[in-house]
């Protein structure tokens, strides 16, 4: 397939800090001819493509700031290609992002969030649940020993936004750490302001190692209810998956026991369950296997990559019938 796609260069690369950002392209870009634009770069020429099937709206694009890269573009409007948008950033003018995608007539939405249905109706396309897959290239099964009882990386979220400040994830993670750490754990807890000596993971392949030498590996919703990555990077690294009970996020692809083991947002089961799969090796290993084959069949970035071209497809082929 021929492919546009719309996002800033360095977002797409690997050695991006963000690296998932880039990851569906790399993907796409294996077994598709792409060509990349630059946000300030797409012109005419561009949309007048006849070669293109698709122009996909690339992570990149929605961290923008600038109301006008959600304006009304005619020549976006009306070229024939398939236009898909996959959302980012919701919790910052999400409104106009969706309104960009309803007044350009986009085909596809796809959102990283339990809303996809509601933005499909207001943007009138299709839309569909855009999870942050993970690559087996770099999360997989390592030879390293578990010197770990419990492992998380990533940020506090200590303030509380509009979404969660009056809900149960509210200060999650800091309040996650300060229950956890009051038990004799060996704990690798790298998140900022926590750690005074917080740095950074160097590399991808960094930390996947530090997530295969934990038996537990915590994974909480963002600061808007999103989930991130590192549940499937979890799963594929056959590290013990906890994460916060969030049923509406989760649509049953997080299922207790099954996959993961979550545990309650007030924390008052979180002590048990560590304990009870820390001393039980072989029903924590019964959810690794679970977890492993469940996230290698569903939720690597491959499957991702044939899910939206197989929507892409579809679409062409019902547009072809009219």
């Amino acid at each position: 397939m021929n492919i546009l796609y719309v996002d800033y260069p360095h977002n797409l690369s690997e050695s991006n800090t963000f690296r998932y950002y880039g990851d569906l392209y790399r993907q796409l870009e294996k077994d598709n001819n792409i060509v990349v634009i630059p946000p300030g770069s797409l012109n005419t020429g561009h949309l007048d493509n006849t070669t293109a099937d698709c122009i996909i709206f690339g992570l990149g694009y929605f961290t923008q700031n600038n109301f006008s890269a959600y304006s009304l573009n005619h020549n976006l409007r009306n070229t024939d290609m398939i236009k898909v948008a996959m959302l980012h950033k919701l919790g910052h003018n999400l409104e106009k992002k969706v309104d960009f995608c309803a007044q350009n007539k986009f085909d596809l939405i796809m959102d990283p969030h339990n809303t996809y249905d509601n933005h499909a109706k207001t943007a009138k396309c299709k839309a569909f649940r855009f999870w942050f897959n993970a690559d087996p290239e770099i999360f997989h099964e390592r030879s390293e020993e578990k010197i770990y009882d419990i492992g998380f990386s990533g940020a506090s979220h200590p303030d509380g936004k509009e979404q969660t400040k009056n809900s149960p994830t509210n200060n999650l993670r800091n309040r996650m750490f300060e229950h956890i750490s009051k038990n004799d754990y060996n704990l690798y807890w790298n998140m900022d302001p926590t750690d005074k000596n917080h740095e950074r993971i160097h590399s991808p392949r960094e930390y996947a190692r530090m997530i295969n030498r934990a038996k537990i590996w915590m994974a909480t919703t963002g600061p808007f209810l999103d989930v991130g990555p590192r549940y499937f990077e979890v799963m594929m690294s056959k590290t013990l998956l906890f994460c916060n009970n969030m049923p509406a996020e989760y649509e049953n692809i997080f299922i207790d026991g099954d996959n993961c083991v979550t545990f309650e947002n007030d924390l008052s089961d979180l002590d048990d369950k560590i304990k009870f799969y820390l001393n039980n090796e072989d029903e924590r290993n019964k959810i690794i296997e679970s977890a492993h084959e469940f996230v290698m069949n569903n939720h690597t970035v491959k499957n991702m990559s044939d899910k939206l071209i197989d929507k892409i497809t579809e679409i062409k082929h019902e547009k072809e019938k009219l």
